[in-house]
């Protein structure tokens, strides 16, 4: 209160102004926010107006928050948790039931599945919600045959069947400051079976013909991943899921680009209150985190 005038903040803005300050770019944090760098830009410019306080040195890289900047980003994260969570609450459809819900193996680490789901779980406590996880085709299947309400599905642009959360690629990983990409014939470890990436890396790899041999196959991603960390071999993964000790590999040595991949979310026909509210919960919550969600979650 000023002068006896009670001021509101805008949530907008401070919802704005916290996404800049955690990826430290305006352009990153609109692509987060779906909205124009103009005017993500915009919002922060009115916010420090309103405060009286500049919040970033822009006159430095990374877009470091000046002290201002610093308290108000800790105060600004407690009010939106705190009105994200009123919002739930007071909005929140009520449902119960079971629902089931598939995603890809090597996606079911990723921290923010894991956080979207448990938060959907306490905003419906009635809901029995159930976890599957296999091959984005053998989850086609399963959606298909209605033994799963709604999945998570790593697919080819040109041939998904769900929309589209975060539009990503595949690319090669090996040990950070690994040999394996060197050695001739090129040393493969891949998900055994119908994984969608096989394919796709062994047409990358006669068409640019680089040689290469399978020295360990399975079925259990953790194991093929184990292979690639201590530097026996190379695999393939969406960018957005490269765990750690684990480096991206590009065209320096020698192997060839792979192709675009989306994460996407695809719902069974057979629809439920229960399944649609997961679904909303889960566009918005993997959709507004943007490319890089589900590896730093």
């Amino acid at each position: 209160m000023r002068n006896g005038v009670i001021r509101n903040l805008d949530t907008h803005r401070l919802r704005t102004f916290v996404t800049v300050a955690e990826t430290a770019n305006m352009t990153r944090a609109a692509d987060r926010l779906n909205q124009t760098q103009g005017a993500v830009s915009q919002q922060v410019r009115k916010l420090e107006q309103e405060l009286g306080n500049v919040l970033f040195e822009r006159n430095r890289p990374g877009l470091p928050l000046t002290e201002s900047g610093e308290r108000l980003l800790v105060k600004a994260r407690r009010m939106l948790s705190l009105n994200d969570a009123i919002w739930g609450e007071m909005t929140a459809p009520r449902c119960a039931g079971a629902v089931t819900v598939g995603v890809p193996i090597d996606l079911a680490g990723g921290c923010r599945i894991g956080a979207a789901l448990r938060s959907f779980a306490q905003r419906f406590p009635d809901v029995d919600l159930t976890l599957r996880c296999e091959l984005s085709i053998e989850l086609k299947r399963a959606l298909d045959a209605g033994y799963i309400d709604i999945a998570i599905l790593e697919e080819l642009p040109h041939d998904q069947i769900g929309e589209t959360l975060i539009a990503d690629r595949l690319v090669w990983i090996g040990a950070v400051g690994g040999e394996a990409a060197h050695k001739d014939p090129l040393p493969l470890s891949i998900v055994r079976g119908t994984c969608v990436f096989r394919s796709l890396v062994f047409e990358a790899l006669e068409e640019a013909g680089r040689r290469w041999k399978s020295v360990f196959e399975s079925e259990h991603f953790d194991a093929s991943l184990a292979m690639i960390r201590t530097d026996l071999a190379i695999g393939a993964l969406i960018s957005s899921r490269k765990p750690d000790q684990v480096e991206a590999l590009d065209e320096s040595v020698g192997l060839p680009p792979l192709p675009e991949f989306n994460i996407t979310l695809a719902t069974s026909k057979l629809g439920s209150p229960q399944s649609e509210a997961l679904a909303d919960h889960l566009r918005r919550e993997l959709n507004a985190t943007g490319r890089h969600m589900l590896a730093l979650g």
